[in-house]
């Protein structure tokens, strides 16, 4: 797609590959990775791209420098341009995989994703080169720090340190109406993720366990409201903070329910 997009300067191409940076992206694939495929790889990832956003909202704001001059987007933007989110979110997300996982294939695929994203965020003309290279560095930055906690302390004490982190700068960013949607959202997944990290260890060997039909289960509990909620997005920000904070408790609360009832079922059939 890329190779396509720089030999025909198509416009469907370039807002394809810039989607792929989207923050809720990230969320979500990071959600993914824990329940399908390795929890604290996921957890980690997930913590880490919470950081990165709620550290890109207080940087851009802060900041305040300006995009490209408007006439010359090629798709709609808002707010200042520096560093780019779309690049460091994704940045964060692909470094935090690939130092965990040490494959080269995963490792080519981050590289080429990142790529891509910086490019396009460049062709659409809505960033400069400037923005995505502040971008690419924070985001290899801040996955590199979220690597170096989690080999130092263990796994729920780095996913709490990670998301109190994460949840202080975003409630400041709510507090001074920095991007107030996102900022709330952000800092409730955040402090939902810090109230049930103690369950961590417990629930990541519970997914290793689940069979691959419980863990899709579970990642349906937690995307069919998340996707509710992002679609029907609160009016006032501080009013969706709650629920949010729930959906991030969500997260490790889900595979305890599925575990529950797994323990209910036996124990039926031991009855029976």
């Amino acid at each position: 797609m890329l190779v396509l997009a720089l030999l025909t300067d198509s416009l469907t191409l370039w807002i394809l590959l810039s989607l792929l940076g989207e923050e809720l992206v990230y969320v979500g694939l990071a959600i993914a990775v824990t329940y399908l495929a390795n929890p604290q790889v996921g957890f980690l990832a997930l913590v880490s791209v919470l950081l990165s956003g709620s550290l890109n909202i207080m940087l851009k704001n802060s900041l305040n420098i300006p995009r490209p001059p408007p006439e010359l987007w090629r798709v709609p933007a808002s707010g200042p341009g520096f560093p780019s989110g779309h690049v460091q979110i994704s940045t964060t997300f692909w470094t935090s995989i690939s130092l965990s996982l040490r494959n080269r294939y995963v490792a080519a695929l981050s590289a080429l994703t990142i790529t891509s994203i910086a490019v396009s965020r460049v062709a659409l003309r809505v960033h400069s080169v400037g923005d995505v290279v502040a971008g690419v560095a924070l985001g290899l930055s801040i996955a590199a720090l979220s690597y170096y906690v989690s080999k130092v302390s263990e796994p729920r004490h780095t996913v709490l340190a990670l998301s109190l982190i994460s949840s202080s700068i975003s409630c400041y960013c709510l507090l001074l109406r920095y991007e107030a949607s996102t900022s709330a959202a952000v800092a409730g997944l955040s402090l939902g993720v810090a109230l049930s990290s103690q369950l961590i260890d417990g629930v990541s060997k519970k997914i290793s366990n689940f069979s691959i039909l419980r863990r899709a289960i579970s990642l349906l509990l937690v995307g069919l409201p998340s996707a509710v909620t992002t679609m029907a997005e609160p009016p006032n920000p501080y009013l969706g903070l709650p629920i949010y904070i729930s959906l991030g408790v969500l997260i490790s609360v889900a595979p305890l329910a599925i575990s529950h009832i797994r323990r209910r079922d036996k124990g039926l059939s031991l009855d029976h």
